[in-house]
């Protein structure tokens, strides 16, 4: 396939992925199925102490954040475009040491890739975390490396899947899991969980969780989701969810 092939599939490619955003932001999703009903917001019951590093949330109205990256989208090429939309691990920046490698600083290779493919973010999984210094250290440098701000992401559920809280050197708060917070808590609880989680592990640097699971456990064969799902009736699932996610946006984690 020729070079111009190529542009012209990329433009394609990108100009379908705008076109999806768009259709989700405006219809809210509602395409496929009705109209949910509003959710409860939950406002902290107490003060919280600070975290070392935390750095102040900046907020920005809709229509700020959208002229924002109007402009710095404007700038960008195709293949810096198209490079923006994955995440990737570590090993995909840096191949020397093949496919799985416990990389816990930024290499050479990883500054290499990053200067010529500017991906959307990477994920960081527990082989890349050993203490607070050295996190915090790889994150900075890869996104100083960086010629776009990184996506830094991480699976920090609670429970069995929680890559920073898993290991005690990281110090941050150890959550039950989801099934059992979802028959013995409360929205409440959970808005507090994911408040702190978010604000635990952005003062890291990262600004992704892949949380919450929004999965209804329907089958006990189903040991994937397992106890990492809040519960068997939808609705209270869906209620869990929402207030999992404010807390975590609101202290300046994108909730997925």
């Amino acid at each position: 396939m020729s070079d111009r092939n190529v542009t012209k599939y990329c433009k394609r490619f990108l100009a379908l992925c705008i076109v999806t955003g768009l259709l989700f932001t405006t219809t809210g999703c509602s395409v496929f199925g009705p109209k949910q009903k509003p959710y409860k917001t939950y406002k902290p019951s107490v003060s919280e102490t600070p975290v070392a590093s935390e750095q102040p949330v900046v907020n920005l109205s809709e229509e700020q954040a959208g002229e924002f990256a109007r402009r710095y989208l404007a700038k960008m090429t195709t293949e810096q475009k198209v490079a923006q939309l994955f995440v990737v691990k570590l090993e995909e920046l840096d191949g020397s040491q093949g496919g799985y490698y416990e990389f816990r600083k930024c290499t050479k290779g990883m500054k290499t890739t990053l200067s010529q493919i500017p991906v959307g973010g990477v994920v960081l999984f527990s082989r890349n975390i050993s203490t607070r210094k050295k996190t915090s250290k790889l994150i900075q440098r890869l996104q100083v490396n960086s010629q776009t701000p990184l996506f830094v992401t991480v699976d920090e559920e609670g429970g069995s899947v929680a890559r920073i809280a898993s290991n005690k050197k990281m110090k941050t708060t150890k959550f039950p899991t989801a099934e059992s917070i979802g028959k013995t808590k409360d929205g409440e609880y959970v808005y507090n969980m994911g408040r702190t989680i978010a604000r635990e592990i952005r003062a890291l640097g990262f600004n992704v969780n892949f949380a919450p699971v929004a999965d209804v456990k329907t089958s006990d064969l189903n040991t994937e989701i397992g106890e990492r799902s809040f519960g068997s009736d939808p609705g209270k699932v869906s209620d869990m969810v929402a207030a999992f996610v404010q807390g975590s946006q609101e202290r300046g984690v994108c909730a997925t």
